[in-house]
């Protein structure tokens, strides 16, 4: 399996845990960090954002956040984000919380 393809799989399941649980909530992609003295400068964060029914993504590299940007549904936001991971390689931790 590649890795756009297991990075989509492995979104949509958080991404349906998180449906089945709450109505708002965000689904987090972090690399695996590095120890507590490294510059955190150069790590790159990805989020969807379920809020009211509305759909958004948002990026975080190199100290700054991209402005969110609206979906057009669910699929959208994952192929969004599963494209920016591929780009960015790290050993990644996929998870949901609560808005």
């Amino acid at each position: 399996m590649s890795k756009i393809r297991y990075y989509r799989w492995r979104l949509r399941q958080v991404v349906k845990e998180a449906q089945t649980q709450v109505k708002d909530f965000k689904v987090v992609a972090s690399p695996e960090r590095p120890p507590w003295n490294t510059d955190l400068a150069y790590f790159f964060d990805a989020f969807i954002f379920v809020v009211n029914g509305e759909i958004y993504v948002q990026f975080a590299e190199y100290k700054s956040l991209s402005p969110p940007m609206k979906c057009n549904n669910v699929e959208e936001a994952i192929d969004r984000v599963a494209k920016w991971m591929v780009k960015h390689p790290s050993k990644w931790h996929i998870d949901w919380e609560k808005i």
